[in-house]
């Protein structure tokens, strides 16, 4: 696995070089030299948001625990699945996770390989894609939610037994996700429009949360 993750680093950064070549000697002849800037120029505003959630992370995780732990405690869940369903890794899903876990091959489970597929879409993938695309490409782009999101229970589910928890403890732990992938799949179908709506409204909000968040730590 470490070996894997150098690769990747590596590629990256091979990338990266040329970008910052074909800008600087080669006049964007490529096309590259602006693709390396547009992405540095995204890392001020993840930044925004990654840091202003990772700073609220004590109290969201004293909210969870006082709200949504005892229920899942009393269905012999972790809280730490209801926290990546709307989290992205990257944007303090995985150190909410942390905090509220019951479990800590749960919380990595959750915070890593959830988190990187429900939560990123829900935060991430759905906001930004929207943003991106032109109004006639919307249904389709509904549709590739709606069939990536059916597949994430999935993937979950075959990362968990790759992280060697027992399939039991795998398969309890999904409920309360399949039941949301489940609500998501049905309103994508019937309200394509209302539902990606709200995912803009709530993708505002995690923003204006991050912006808050980022207040009170200064």
């Amino acid at each position: 696995m470490g070996y894997f993750s150098i690769a990747i680093v590596g590629v990256m950064t091979v990338f990266a070089v040329i970008g910052i070549i074909d800008r600087l000697f080669l006049k964007d002849k490529l096309g590259l030299g602006p693709e390396f800037m547009k992405g540095m120029e995204m890392i001020g505003p993840l930044c925004v948001a990654i840091v202003g959630i990772i700073a609220l992370v004590p109290e969201i995780a004293w909210l969870i625990e006082h709200t949504l732990t005892p229920v899942y405690k009393l269905l012999g869940l972790d809280p730490s699945m209801a926290v990546t369903s709307i989290l992205a890794i990257d944007m303090g899903g995985y150190q909410l996770a942390q905090s509220v876990a019951l479990n800590e091959t749960i919380a990595n489970w959750a915070g890593i390989v959830y988190g990187s597929m429900m939560g990123a879409t829900i935060v991430f993938s759905i906001p930004v894609g929207l943003a991106a695309i032109r109004k006639k490409d919307i249904a389709a782009f509904s549709k590739g939610i709606l069939y990536g999101i059916a597949a994430i229970p999935f993937g979950t589910f075959v990362g968990g037994l790759v992280m060697g928890i027992p399939v039991g403890t795998v398969l309890k732990n999904l409920i309360i996700p399949v039941l949301f992938s489940t609500i998501i799949i049905l309103c994508l179908a019937k309200w394509p429009k209302k539902t990606i709506g709200v995912f803009k409204a709530f993708s505002i909000f995690v923003n204006a949360l991050a912006m808050l968040g980022l207040a009170l730590a200064m």
